[in-house]
């Protein structure tokens, strides 16, 4: 039963395939489809076509350190010839490190500097009365709700309220 569903995800995987390929080719996917079929060739070809972009994919969604760019230069640069190697340009690209943005490097700062903000916002706000103000403002639409309630609720619904 299991082997059964999965030839049924493979089949619809590989209409899918077939779908995509027939709106980007046209007529040429058929042509295609049938070479890759009769090719020993050609279809390992497109397996290691599809490796590569399987791997790049994978490289693409995995973080990396910052000396990933200075692994790759070092990498780059030994496979160029030793008269290549030697030149001045060679050497700077060995030994470039990567320079993030600045809004990267201080990343790491800013939960700090908006709490600090956040703090030195209510020190102002209180030094101005700006929070007594809304303090004053509730206590007084309190009463006003209280006077409200005591001109049309009967006065014991009103203390039970309150």
């Amino acid at each position: 039963m299991f082997a059964e569903t999965m030839r049924q995800a493979c089949r619809r995987a590989l209409a899918m395939l077939q779908a995509a390929a027939d709106e980007r080719l046209g007529a040429a996917s058929v042509r295609l489809a049938r070479h890759l079929a009769a090719c020993p060739r050609c279809r390992q070809h497109a397996v290691g076509m599809g490796r590569v972009q399987l791997a790049m994919l994978l490289v693409k969604t995995k973080t990396h350190g910052a000396d990933l760019l200075m692994r790759a230069n070092r990498h780059a640069v030994a496979a160029l010839s030793h008269e290549l190697r030697a030149l001045p340009a060679a050497e700077r690209l060995r030994h470039a490190s990567p320079r993030p943005a600045l809004a990267v490097r201080i990343s790491r700062y800013t939960q700090g500097i908006s709490h600090a903000a956040a703090c030195l916002a209510v020190l102002l706000l209180t030094r101005m009365g700006v929070l007594t103000g809304m303090e004053k403002f509730r206590d007084e639409s309190v009463q006003a709700v209280q006077r409200h309630y005591a001109r049309h609720l009967d006065p014991d619904i009103v203390k039970q309220i309150v």
